[in-house]
């Protein structure tokens, strides 16, 4: 006789098959059996994140829910904070990346969309913090810093932008997005020539 734990772990493994080749609706039903033979947060991330490839977000964001309920773990807090922030809902995502971030402190993704979600909300001094906290973890983040960037553009602090900006095209080599942020920002400040040559 197979226990619970074995057959949520067969389900699951046969409903990642089913779902890398696309029949979703076994997929589906293998998950859910997963979840009736043992109801751990695992098998609802599990799930979740099914729902999610299958663009199926508000059935993701139950079960993400369902399983930060059942254990709070960051990173199941986090997936709840990001469906959030993907429904434009930044005051729930905040909080939810908050929660992340008290159980773990250093996790990088609920810092980075907690930034975004700060700044989506115009709470500019906020997503500094989240992305200096993030440049002093790892000083080559791109991202970061063109995240950064953005923020200090937004409060008129066009020489820190500028400066978050090159920073961020001299890690991740020339690329579009930073070149037109930082002209934008040289603008801005009425370095037109500066402008013209990015």
């Amino acid at each position: 006789m197979t226990k619970p734990k074995q057959n949520a772990i067969n389900y699951r493994k046969r409903g990642l098959f089913y779902s890398n080749i696309g029949r979703y609706d076994e997929a589906e039903s293998d998950y859910t059996e997963s979840i009736n033979a043992e109801p751990t947060a695992n098998n609802y991330n599990e799930r979740g994140l099914f729902y999610f490839n299958i663009d199926e977000y508000e059935l993701a964001r139950e079960d993400f829910k369902m399983a930060a309920e059942l254990s709070p773990e960051a990173v199941y807090l986090y997936n709840v904070g990001y469906m959030d922030y993907l429904d434009f809902d930044y005051a729930s995502a905040i909080d939810y990346f908050n929660q992340s971030l008290a159980v773990d402190n250093d996790y990088t993704s609920a810092r980075t969309y907690r930034g975004l979600a700060y700044y989506r909300s115009g709470e500019y001094a906020l997503c500094i913090a989240d992305y200096t906290v993030l440049l002093a973890q790892d000083p080559t983040d791109d991202t970061a810093s063109n995240n950064r960037g953005l923020c200090h553009d937004s409060l008129g602090q066009y020489d820190l932008a500028i400066a978050d900006f090159t920073r961020a095209i001299e890690n991740r080599g020339v690329q579009v997005v930073e070149l037109h942020n930082r002209g934008a920002t040289l603008r801005r400040a009425e370095r037109y020539e500066d402008s013209l040559a990015d």
